[in-house]
C-alpha cells in the first residue's frame, strides 16, 4: 500500500491545477499497481475488470468527493456483494461528521453522524469494528443512513479511513452486509456479521485510499478557492481605499461567492451616533441603481446583538433544530434584521427580506484589535437548509480580512481628511500673513466703551444702514453692543480677549463683493436691534442663547470665498472634500474657522465659563451658523409656519431651535429689508459676487445657472422672486410672533413694489441700452431711480386718498347706525330729518 501513500502525499504537495492533471494519469495506473502487488488472484478477474473499467475511469473523470463516494459505493456493493455502503465524512476542522450519500443516492440534506472525537475513541484499538460495538447515539445515526429503524444489532461493519500520514480520521466507511437471518433474530440482538476475509479488507483499504485522494482534491480546491478569494479581497483593499461604498459592495459580492447565499448586507458602526449604517441599492425613476444610506439603532435586533456582543449568530426562520450545526438554531425574533418595532417602518431592507422569503441567517461581527467595526449578515444559504459549521469557519476568516480592508479604508479616509485640513490651513495661513496690530488691540481695550447711539442718532433703528461706519468704528460698535446688552459682564468676558476676538473675526473675512466684514457687521447690528427692542424675544430665549445668536451673526460667514456650496462641490475643492459629507460645505467651514479663533487662548471669550456651559455655547453657535444655509431654512420652514399657527411654546427645545434658526436667517437677509436705496445697492453687490462665480464657471468650461450668468440673469425678476419666495414670507410670519418687526416686513414689501415699478420702466424704455434688465448698473441709474420714486409716490398718494375717503365714509355710516339705534328716544320727524342730513353728507363724501 506504500504506492497509494506516495500518490496521496504527492497530491497534497501539488497546486490545484497540477493536481487535476496528475489524477488523470495516476488513476489509470492505480489498478495495474494494485494487481501487480499480488493482492488479487486470477479467480477475481471479474472484480478486477469491474474496478478497472468502471471505478478507476469514472473517478478519474470526476474527482468531487460526492461523486467518488457514489462510484465507490457501487463498486463495494458489486465486489463485496453487500446491500449498501456509505461514508461518514469529517467535513471541517471542528470535527463535525456528515453523511452525504448512501449507495448512489444523495440525501436532500446531509445527515448528522456524531463528531470526530467520538469516532476516534471507537477506532483507537482497531480499524474495523461492528455496529453492535458502537454507542447507541451513533447506532441511531447509522440506522438512519441506511433507512432502518433503530435496532441494537444490524449487519453493519465500520472501517476507519485515515489521512495520508495515518494519524487522523478523515472518513468512516459503513457497509451494510447481506444476511439471511430473519428480522426477528436481528431485532432480538442475535444477528452477527461474518468475519471479513483478507481480500475484502484490502478492497476496503483500496476504497479508503481513493476517498483520501478525493478528500485531498476537495481540500486543495477549497484552499485554492479560498486563496483566490483572499487575493481578490486584498486587491479590493488597495483598489477601493478611496471609496467606502465601493469597498462595501465589493465585500458583499465576494462574501456571497465564498458562502453561497441569496443576499448579503454589511452594516458599518457609527460610534458617534451609536447606530448601524447600511448601504442599500435602490432604483431611481430612470431604473438606475444608486446607494441609499439606512440607519438603525445599534442595540436592537439580531444585527444589534451581534454588534454589541461580537458573537456569531446562526439562525433558522422557524427556530427548528438545524441539521447543519450541533446545537439547535435560535428562533428569529423578527421578520427583518433589526427589531420588531421596525415592522411599521417603510424599510428597504425589510421589503427586500420579504421578497427573499427569508429562511435562515448567518450574522457575524467584523472586529479590529479592540472593537466591532461592522456586522455582516448573510441570508438564505444556497444548496443546504441552513448555514453549516464550515460556513461559520469561512465567516470567521472573511471577518478578519474584512477588518483589514475596512480599517485601511477608514484610515485612508482620515489621512485624506488630514491632508485636506492641512491644505485649507496652509491656504488660510497664506491669506492671513499679517498679525493684528497691537495698537488696535490697545485702542479697543483701553478706550471708554461708547454708547451705541453715539455712532448715529438712528443707530437703534431697523432702517439704519451700519455700512456707513468706517472699519475702525465697526470694531468699537461691536464692543459697544456686547456691553450694552450686558453679555460682557454676565459671562465674564475679558475686554482684551473680546477686543482680540473681534479684530481676528474681522480679519477672517475676505475682500469679496458681498460676503465680507460689512455683511457680518450688518447682520450682527440687526440681531442687536432685535435683542434690544423686542422684550418678548428674551422671554423665549435665555441670555446664553441670545449671546450665542449674537456671536454666530459675527462669525457666520468667516472666510467666505464668494462662491456657493454647489460650486464648491462641483469643483471638488478642498473644502468640499472635507465637509461635503455633512451637507453644508461653507457653513461647516465657517464654524470650523470660528472654533479656530476661539481655540486661541488670547481670543477665547468663553474661557472663564464652566466646561458644560462652554460646550453648550459651542453647540448652539454651531447649530445657528449651519442654519444660515438656505436649504436648511427651506427644510424647517413648514415647521416654523406650524409653530406660528399653533403658538410658540416656551421651553420646547424644538421650538427654541427653530426660533434661533429663523432669527439667524432673518438677520442674514436684513439688508433686503432696509429702505430701497440701501437695499438695491446691496443687491448689486450680491449679483456682482454671483457673476464673478459665473465667469469662473465659464472659464472652467461649465454653464452657470441663470442667476450666476451676467448674460442671462434678469436681476429684477430674480429680486422679486427672492423676496416673494424667501424673504417676505419669513418676515411676515416673524411679525406675527413679534409685532415690532411689522415695519420691517412693510419696508421689504415696499422694496418689492419698487422693483416691480423699475421692471415696468425698463420694459417701457427697452431701447435705452443703459436700462438693460440684464445689467446690474441699472440699479445705480439715477434717472430710473427718480422715475421709480415718482411712480411709488403717485401710487402712495392715491392709496392715501382712498384710505381717507374710506375712513370718512366709515365714520358717517357709524353716525347713521348710532342714530338708527337711538330712534326710540326721538320724535319720528326729528329722526327722519337727521337721517336725511346724514345721507346727504355721506353722498357728499363719496
Amino acid at each position: 500500500m506504500n504506492c497509494w501513500r506516495s500518490v496521496e502525499v504527492s497530491c497534497n504537495q501539488l497546486s490545484s491545477a497540477a493536481f487535476v492533471d496528475v489524477q488523470l494519469k495516476k488513476f489509470s495506473q492505480i489498478s495495474a499497481t494494485f494487481y501487480t502487488s499480488g493482492l488479487y488472484n486470477a479467480s477475481s478477474k471479474a472484480s478486477q475488470d469491474c474496478f478497472q473499467s468502471t471505478t478507476s475511469h469514472d473517478c478519474s473523470r470526476d474527482l468531487q468527493s460526492k461523486s467518488v463516494q457514489k462510484r465507490l459505493n457501487e463498486w463495494i456493493k458489486n465486489s463485496l456483494h453487500c446491500r449498501d455502503s456509505a461514508f461518514v465524512m469529517v467535513i471541517d476542522d471542528y470535527g463535525h461528521c456528515r453523511v452525504q450519500t448512501c449507495g448512489s443516492r444523495d440525501f436532500p440534506s446531509p445527515i448528522h453522524a456524531g463528531n470526530l472525537d467520538q469516532w476516534a475513541a471507537i477506532f483507537e484499538d482497531s480499524a474495523h469494528i461492528f455496529y453492535k460495538n458502537i454507542p447507541k447515539e451513533l447506532q441511531q445515526c447509522v440506522a438512519k443512513v441506511f433507512g432502518e429503524n433503530y435496532l441494537p444489532n444490524l449487519p453493519v461493519s465500520l472501517h476507519a479511513v485515515e489521512n495520508s500520514n495515518g494519524n487522523a480520521l478523515i472518513a468512516i466507511l459503513c457497509i451494510y452486509h447481506s444476511t439471511s437471518e430473519t428480522s426477528e433474530n436481528i431485532s432480538n440482538g442475535i444477528s452477527n456479521v461474518h468475519e471479513l476475509s483478507g481480500d475484502e479488507l484490502e478492497q476496503i483499504r483500496l476504497a479508503g485510499s481513493m476517498i483520501r485522494i478525493a478528500v485531498s482534491m476537495e481540500q486543495q480546491k477549497s484552499r485554492t478557492k479560498l486563496n483566490g478569494f483572499i487575493l481578490t479581497l486584498l486587491k479590493n483593499v488597495f483598489s477601493n481605499l478611496e471609496n467606502m461604498a465601493q469597498l462595501v459592495q465589493s465585500i458583499i459580492k465576494d462574501a456571497k461567492k465564498l458562502i453561497p447565499s441569496e443576499d448579503c448586507s454589511l452594516y458599518l458602526i457609527d460610534n458617534d451616533s451609536n447606530e448601524l449604517v447600511a448601504e442599500v441599492v435602490e432604483m431611481d425613476e430612470k431604473n438606475e441603481e444608486y446607494l441609499k444610506e439606512i440607519r438603525f439603532p445599534m442595540n436592537e435586533g439580531i444585527v444589534g446583538q451581534v454588534a454589541v456582543s461580537g458573537e456569531m449568530q446562526n439562525i433558522q426562520r422557524d427556530g427548528s433544530p438545524s441539521t447543519n450545526v450541533d446545537k439547535p438554531a435560535q428562533p428569529l425574533i423578527a421578520s427583518n434584521s433589526c427589531s420588531e418595532q421596525e415592522d411599521t417602518v417603510p424599510d428597504p431592507l425589510q421589503q427586500r427580506m420579504k421578497k427573499l422569503h427569508f429562511r435562515n441567517m448567518l450574522c457575524f461581527a467584523v472586529k479590529d484589535k479592540k472593537n466591532v467595526i461592522a456586522v455582516i449578515q448573510l441570508l438564505n444559504k444556497i444548496g443546504t437548509d441552513g448555514f453549516t459549521s464550515h460556513d461559520q469557519q469561512l465567516a470567521e476568516l472573511l471577518s478578519s480580512y474584512c477588518a483589514i480592508s475596512i480599517s485601511h479604508c477608514l484610515l485612508f479616509k482620515r489621512l485624506q481628511e488630514a491632508n485636506r485640513r492641512t491644505h485649507v490651513a496652509s491656504e488660510l495661513m497664506m491669506y492671513h500673513t499679517q498679525k493684528i496690530a497691537e495698537e488696535d488691540v490697545l485702542r479697543l481695550s483701553l478706550c471708554p466703551v461708547p454708547a451705541p447711539s453715539s455712532f448715529s442718532q438712528d443707530f437703534l433703528s431697523f432702517f439704519y444702514s451700519p455700512r456707513e461706519l468706517s472699519v475702525r468704528d465697526t470694531h468699537m460698535a461691536c464692543l459697544a453692543m456686547f456691553y450694552d446688552l450686558g453679555y460682557a459682564h454676565k459671562f465674564r468676558i475679558k475686554r482684551r480677549k473680546l477686543s482680540r476676538f473681534l479684530l481676528l473675526v474681522e480679519k477672517g473675512y475676505r475682500d469679496v463683493p458681498y460676503h465680507n466684514w460689512y455683511h457680518a457687521f450688518t447682520v450682527t447690528h440687526f440681531c442687536y436691534l432685535m435683542l434690544k427692542t423686542i422684550p418678548e424675544l428674551r422671554q423665549h430665549l435665555t441670555d446664553v442663547r441670545c449671546m450665542c445668536l449674537l456671536v454666530a451673526c459675527l462669525c457666520h460667514d468667516i472666510d467666505h470665498r464668494g462662491t456657493t456650496n454647489s460650486f464648491q462641490v462641483q469643483s471638488k475643492t478642498a473644502l468640499a472634500q472635507l465637509y461635503s459629507s455633512e451637507g453644508s460645505v461653507l457653513e461647516c467651514h465657517h464654524f470650523a474657522q470660528t472654533m479656530c479663533i476661539l481655540n486661541i487662548e488670547e481670543c477665547n471669550i468663553f474661557a472663564e465659563l464652566p466646561a458644560t456651559l462652554y460646550q453648550t455655547i459651542l453647540d448652539n453657535i454651531r447649530d445657528i451658523i449651519l442654519a444660515t444655509d438656505l436649504a436648511q431654512h427651506l427644510r424647517i420652514r413648514p415647521e416654523f409656519i406650524e409653530m406660528v399657527e399653533s403658538g410658540l411654546q416656551r421651553g420646547n427645545p424644538r421650538h427654541v431651535y427653530i426660533l434661533l434658526s429663523v432669527l439667524m436667517t432673518a438677520c442674514d437677509l436684513s439688508d433686503q429689508m432696509k429702505p430701497w436705496k440701501m437695499s438695491k445697492n446691496v443687491a448689486a453687490k450680491v449679483y456682482k459676487e454671483f457673476f464673478s462665480q459665473g465667469d469662473l464657471e465659464k472659464a472652467m468650461g461649465n454653464r452657470p445657472v441663470e442667476m450666476m450668468d451676467r448674460d442671462r440673469a434678469d436681476v429684477l425678476k430674480l429680486q422679486i422672486d427672492f423676496l416673494d419666495g424667501i424673504a417676505l414670507p419669513l418676515y411676515k410670519h416673524l411679525s406675527r410672533l413679534f409685532p415690532a418687526l411689522l415695519p420691517v416686513y412693510q419696508t421689504g414689501y415696499q422694496n418689492r413694489q419698487c422693483y416691480v415699478a423699475m421692471q415696468k420702466i425698463i420694459m417701457s424704455n427697452s431701447s435705452n441700452s443703459s436700462s438693460n434688465r440684464y445689467d446690474i448698473d441699472m440699479l445705480f441709474n439715477a434717472d430710473i431711480e427718480r422715475q421709480v420714486e415718482e411712480m411709488i409716490q403717485s401710487a402712495t398718494d392715491n392709496d392715501s386718498f382712498q384710505e381717507a375717503t374710506t375712513t370718512n365714509t366709515t365714520n358717517l355710516l357709524s353716525v347713521l347706525w348710532i342714530s338708527i339705534c337711538g330712534i326710540s328716544t326721538w320724535r319720528l320727524s326729528t329722526a327722519i330729518t337727521t337721517i336725511s342730513v346724514i345721507f346727504w353728507l355721506w353722498r357728499l363724501g363719496q
